[in-house]
């Protein structure tokens, strides 16, 4: 993860004028640049724990690394969804679309989710193989 986000990292400065134009924004490279301590932070932390052979700090702080990557590579190519062809306001559907899928979303996502956090304490913790 680590390796990918340093590659995309450079190749959206190097490759794509629409990300170096994008970095060289007042304000931007700031974000950026903090985006990429948290996620630095977040790796060694990642190490750290599994050293110390913590259950918990590898899973938490590889959250946080993909999403400080993840906010990374938003932040770089924002208002572009796809960079120099498809903006956000142009690849929104009309209104009455909008709501329906809000509607839908807003139904599905909270059993969605409450699901998958049943799923997670009902399976917490490791695994202990049984001798029979």
């Amino acid at each position: 993860t680590v390796a990918a986000a340093i590659v995309i990292s450079i190749g959206t400065l190097i490759v794509s004028p629409i990300g170096a134009e994008r970095w060289a924004q007042a304000g931007v490279f700031h974000v950026l640049v903090a985006l990429a301590i948290v996620a630095a932070l977040a790796f060694c932390y990642v190490l750290y724990s599994v050293y110390m052979g913590s259950e918990h700090g590898p899973f938490n702080a590889s959250m946080v690394l993909f999403v400080a990557s993840f906010a990374g590579l938003a932040v770089s190519l924002f208002p572009d969804i796809v960079p120099g062809q498809l903006s956000i306001a142009s690849a929104a559907s009309n209104s009455t679309t909008l709501i329906f899928m809000l509607i839908g979303i807003g139904t599905v996502m909270p059993i969605m989710i409450g699901y998958n956090l049943y799923q997670y304490h009902l399976f917490r913790g490791k695994v202990i193989p049984v001798h029979h």
